[in-house]
């Protein structure tokens, strides 16, 4: 996989996980609600698909291709 197809596929990965944009959108739009204390499990999630981006980043194109097709 080249670099383009691989950020690509990790991207489409953690979107379908864990609909990153939405989290990355209210962080934008609202960043005082999304540093209240009622956004505690949203803040909690994202750290997660954060976490989960950053090691799919890091693994082999074979086990990425079968995260893929998971």
């Amino acid at each position: 996989m080249t670099d383009v197809e691989r950020a690509a596929a990790v991207e489409r990965i953690v979107e379908a996980r864990f609909s990153l944009s939405v989290f990355e959108e209210m962080k934008r739009k609202d960043p005082h609600g999304w540093k209240s204390k009622r956004n505690d499990m949203g803040r909690g999630i994202y750290a997660q698909a954060i976490r989960e981006r950053q090691r799919l980043q890091q693994v082999s194109d074979d086990e990425l291709r079968a995260e893929l097709n998971s």
